[in-house]
């Protein structure tokens, strides 16, 4: 995309959640900018967000465009072939291709004329930084981790926490590369972790119940024999209690032992009975 911030102009990329990422000295001072796209269709664009330590800025479109997702993010790799996508010179669409030397920079094939700052840089198929200033034919870049913090944090994510994961990498990688999760993962891991204090809450309350009977040490494991589930004679103790159907174990379940009695939270039905 073309951006237009009066006599300023530059480069940027559509992203979801409606919003064009470029740089904050390309839009300094405007509150109001015009997106141009290869086309020549022209959409007004209102400035949301600026961070000058990063140079970033997010521009907020409401018509509906072609965008890159958050899991097409990544962070460049030694040595890797990359490209910037921008508008050289404020009016042609071009790509200049290099290698990616350093976390934040990219030796290009040659240099730029005015036009491509706020350009993407693209390696292996993701988004791997926007181009933010050069020196030479060396381009530097915002890595996309830091653009994908900066936007979500601007669209409100969950606590704007980054998650890393790895993804299998494309056909035309050789490797995978450390990726972020997106909206719905977060949401899975979260669901789990739930689980996980479920479970830790029903245990501490069996603990509880075992110091109310007066137990000191956990006692031995319980045992299954003929009658059925038996615990152990000694002193209450945390055991776990094997379910058996058919002859085959099933499941098994933390219970609390006193005497010879056992008592055993479910917390879902299981096969065999209780």
């Amino acid at each position: 995309m073309r951006v237009i911030a009066g006599n300023q102009l530059g480069s940027g990329v559509v992203i979801e959640g409606g919003i064009v990422l470029t740089n904050e000295h390309v839009v300094r001072g405007h509150g109001s900018v015009t997106i141009a796209t290869p086309s020549g269709k022209q959409y007004t664009g209102t400035v949301v967000s600026q961070d000058a330590g990063q140079d970033l800025a997010a521009i907020r479109i409401t018509s509906k465009l072609p965008h890159y997702s958050f899991d097409q993010f990544r962070d460049a790799t030694e040595n890797e072939t990359a490209k910037l996508v921008g508008y050289e010179g404020g009016q042609w669409l071009r790509e200049i291709r290099g290698i990616i030397h350093g976390p934040t920079q990219a030796r290009m094939e040659r240099q730029h004329q005015r036009g491509m700052s706020g350009s993407p840089c693209f390696a292996g198929g993701y988004f791997v930084g926007l181009h933010t200033g050069d020196s030479g034919n060396m381009a530097y870049i915002v890595p996309a981790s830091r653009c994908l913090r900066f936007i979500r944090r601007l669209l409100g994510y969950p606590e704007g926490v980054l998650v890393p994961i790895q993804r299998p990498a494309p056909t035309s990688q050789p490797h995978g590369h450390a990726d972020y999760a997106t909206k719905a993962e977060l949401e899975q891991l979260r669901n789990q972790i739930a689980e996980l204090v479920q479970i830790t809450k029903m245990l501490q309350g069996q603990l509880d119940i075992l110091r109310e009977a007066g137990g000191g040490q956990p006692g031995p494991p319980g045992n299954i024999g003929p009658q059925g589930i038996r615990g152990p004679a000694g002193p209450p103790g945390v055991v776990t209690v094997v379910l058996v159907e058919d002859g085959k174990e099933t499941r098994r379940v933390p219970g609390v032992a006193s005497g010879s009695n056992v008592v055993v939270t479910v917390n879902e039905k299981a096969k065999g009975g209780n």
